[in-house]
């Protein structure tokens, strides 16, 4: 009697014990171009990606574990410049007051939401044709 409670409580420890291997959480931030212009993202250190209009960009990544949620890549940047239809350029922060920064957390959308491997941020910056009216009534 004595061997069989063990090896049931054995039994029982090693199919609930969960193996933390597989555990991650993802890091992903949405650029949606959601207005006619073609927009390029330049934060002038790394790189510089490219969205037409009706399109978007994923920037994503993963981190062994449990961790907090943490900023969009942006937002540790000194300067980011945006680029309208290869022409207009507008770089945040600058000398001037825009409605939205892109180094700024509440220009997004923010959601955390539980995945299959661990829990996901995800943070969505949408590209509106208000943006470039705001950077073309700047810059001309």
């Amino acid at each position: 009697m004595k061997s069989t409670i063990t090896i049931i409580i054995l039994f029982l420890l090693i199919t609930n014990c969960r193996k933390e291997t597989n555990r991650r959480t993802e890091y992903l931030t949405y650029y949606i171009n959601s207005s006619i212009h073609t927009i390029k993202i330049n934060n002038l250190e790394n790189y510089t990606i490219e969205i037409s209009p009706g399109k978007s960009h994923l920037n994503s990544y993963h981190v062994k574990g449990f961790q907090g949620d943490i900023p969009p890549v942006n937002l540790n940047m000194d300067t980011v410049e945006i680029i309208y239809n290869d022409t207009l350029s507008i770089k945040h922060p600058g000398s001037y007051t825009i409605r939205r920064d892109i180094r700024d957390p509440n220009s997004y959308v923010n959601e955390k939401k539980e995945g299959e491997y661990g829990p996901g941020y995800f943070h969505t910056y949408t590209f509106t044709n208000a943006d470039f009216r705001e950077a073309d009534s700047i810059i001309n």
